[in-house]
């Protein structure tokens, strides 16, 4: 092969490593740098098209470099226009892309492996979306895997500024990683919309499935949880998975940021402005609950979220299959005092007396409450809020949902007294 130098004679172009549409990716040599580097080429034909093709691929190259100082975007070190072509110049890392990765794995991974590997991606997001950038086109191939174990982000061809209006006229799209609003010519496209991306990309490396796109989803919405597929996925994670993948975005995570605490798992109060934050929202949320149910059973102690949870396990919280989830199914289907289906049709709601659940002995994983009735009290009087208690009768539910997905409604904490939530299903 002719050996070509290009960018005024500074880039040496020594080995062809792709070729797709009108483009070819280079590695190349920087002679004035004395430095590898990857050149991307783009040759589109002539006609009308040749110079809107050329603008895009530039303006692709200007947002890269924009993202200069993120850490988790591959650099771009120079961009121009030569001889009719458009360049642009990166630099050269030993990558492999996730999608190569996850191929050469025997088996999809753990929740918690793909959640570490996401998360420098999740910090990147931040970052751009800081600079009111949208990626668009979050898939294992734009992943790229460096010898480090780390991901980096690349292929910015979709990425497009985020407007006050937040509707982007360009519809772009790729089956099974964008949500609906890249499909509308008016879509509302936000940081949500990377969110769903990078929920699908994770969805696909635990369970080694392309999602459903979200088009289909629209019609008849199929999307298996993971947990079907037999991921390594607890009942919670999952949850925070799908909720990321809701197809109305106004029921996603409105950022990043919110989707990697709740994959983190991590509680408001870590942090002392955090905690301020809470007793800011709690004061504003006191009144509208204390005009109904503010505490359950008197007497039995009940608690408040207001500490660190500790390291425990919670009935429901299993791998769908496994041993410890079909027994508690088992459990249940036998010892149960009554049951009904909701009003959905959807789940079986089973009743359990308390001698059932205090023998089970772990704590539920639906409601849970960390300070004491005593605490709750000297709080609420020193904000000065007003209320009353109300008992409620104990009820012990376990609710199995779709796929054996469950969810229990008892607790049990040190000492051996009992908890009860004080009623009504969660909203989140």
């Amino acid at each position: 092969m002719q050996i070509r130098v290009i960018g005024n004679g500074r880039y040496r172009l020594e080995k062809r490593l792709g070729q797709g549409g009108f483009g070819t990716t280079w590695l190349a040599a920087d002679q004035e740098n004395q430095q590898k580097v990857v050149v991307k080429e783009l040759c589109p034909p002539q006609g009308e098209k040749r110079e809107k093709e050329i603008r895009n691929f530039l303006r692709e190259a200007r947002v890269m470099a924009s993202l200069h100082a993120v850490k988790e975007i591959v650099k771009v070190l120079n961009y121009f226009e030569e001889q009719g072509n458009a360049y642009i110049v990166m630099e050269y890392l030993r990558v492999t892309s996730l999608r190569h990765y996850l191929e050469c794995q025997e088996e999809p991974l753990s929740f918690e492996k793909a959640r570490d590997m996401l998360l420098p991606v999740m910090e990147g997001l931040e970052k751009m979306h800081g600079k009111h950038i949208l990626h668009r086109d979050l898939t294992p191939d734009n992943l790229m895997l460096r010898e480090d174990g780390s991901l980096c982000i690349i292929d910015f061809g979709s990425a497009r500024e985020i407007t006050e209006d937040d509707h982007t006229k360009t519809v772009l799209f790729k089956e099974g990683y964008a949500p609906p609003e890249q499909y509308e010519k008016h879509g509302k496209q936000k940081a949500w919309t990377d969110v769903y991306s990078l929920c699908a990309v994770c969805y696909e490396m635990i369970t080694g499935a392309i999602p459903e796109s979200s088009l289909s989803r629209r019609e008849k919405d199929t999307l298996y949880p993971p947990s079907m597929y037999g991921a390594e996925i607890t009942l919670e994670q999952e949850k925070v998975l799908l909720k990321g993948m809701a197809l109305d975005y106004r029921e996603r995570y409105s950022s990043v940021r919110e989707l990697r605490e709740a994959f983190l798992g991590k509680d408001e109060q870590e942090s002392p402005e955090a905690e301020k934050k809470k007793g800011q929202a709690f004061r504003k949320f006191v009144p509208l609950l204390l005009g109904t149910v503010i505490v359950g059973v008197v007497g039995t102690g009940i608690l408040w979220a207001g500490r660190t949870e500790p390291k425990v396990q919670y009935a429901g919280n299993f791998y769908r299959g496994s041993r410890e989830a079909q027994e508690l199914l088992t459990l249940v289907r036998t010892n149960a005092v009554s049951s009904e289906t909701s009003e959905d049709g959807t789940d079986s709601i089973f009743h359990l007396s308390e001698e059932t659940a205090r023998a089970y002995g772990l704590p539920c994983n639906r409601f849970r409450f960390f300070r004491t009735g005593e605490e709750l009290d000297a709080y609420l009087t020193q904000q000065k809020l007003s209320y009353t208690k109300q008992e409620t009768e104990t009820d012990c539910t376990v609710t199995v949902g779709e796929y054996d997905l469950i969810e229990t409604d008892f607790h049990k904490i040190p000492g051996g007294r009992y908890l009860y939530p004080y009623g009504g299903r969660r909203s989140e």
